[in-house]
């Protein structure tokens, strides 16, 4: 099981309470504490809209900013001859390498960029 919540159903979930809430108690207090309810639901809405995702963000890292740790899996950008392509395969010591058998050096500015492979499909767990 994830630990992850999908950031619609906690938003869904927080407008039914404040909702039921305002209905429930709006009876048994006044409008002032029924427009408290409103404003906090209102400003926890908020939060929740503007908090990051908790998915890692798939990017192309420069590298000239930084390189993968040896033997990591990786989508890498090359550059030959003007022409860039994109390749899969793993990094080791300066290298990144394909299942082929090809290379490029970093250090002879072929390599533009590289990625993290994303984590395979595991299905519904």
């Amino acid at each position: 099981m994830s630990d992850l919540i999908d950031r619609q159903d906690a938003l869904d979930v927080l407008r039914n309470l404040a909702f039921d809430h305002i209905f429930q108690c709006g009876e048994y207090y006044g409008e002032d504490e029924r427009q408290l309810t409103i404003i906090n639901a209102e400003k926890a809405i908020d939060v929740i809209e503007s908090l990051p995702s908790a998915e890692p963000e798939q990017r192309w890292i420069p590298v000239s900013e930084c390189l993968p740790e040896d033997m990591d899996r990786t989508l890498v950008t090359i550059d030959c001859r003007g022409r860039q392509n994109v390749r899969s395969g793993h990094f080791f010591k300066g290298y990144f390498m394909n299942d082929n058998g090809d290379t490029w050096k970093v250090d002879d500015q072929e390599v533009i960029a590289w990625m993290p492979l994303p984590e395979p499909y595991r299905g519904d767990r």
